[in-house]
């Protein structure tokens, strides 16, 4: 899941429809809640997708809420050591959401 939501996200923002990047938000916001060292991620994922149903949504704030969820995976991802693929693949979602939110910058 974690490679297709860089995929999904690498695409770039225009392409995601609204009900595929709900169901993925959902999908993440499940797994990160149930893990007490995931669980901001997981209240940030739910801020984000409250944000983006709101009628008058200011990409502003959803630019903010991705670079604060960029910050928080690269600190989980350092956490994590350095064994495995793992940490690269969260800095790869770091990076990918870090890219998301400066696409809203570009997108006003």
């Amino acid at each position: 899941m974690l490679e297709d939501t860089v995929a999904t996200l690498s695409n770039g923002v225009i392409t995601v429809s609204a009900n595929n990047g709900v169901q993925l938000l959902d999908k993440w916001t499940g797994i990160l809640n149930e893990g007490e060292n995931t669980r901001d991620m997981g209240n940030l994922l739910g801020q984000l997708r409250q944000a983006l149903n709101e009628p008058d949504a200011h990409s502003e704030n959803i630019k903010h809420l991705l670079e604060q969820l960029a910050e928080q995976v690269s600190v989980f991802s350092a956490d994590t050591g350095s064994e495995g693929e793992m940490p690269s693949q969260l800095e790869s979602l770091a990076t990918a959401l870090r890219n998301t939110a400066n696409q809203l910058s570009t997108a006003e």
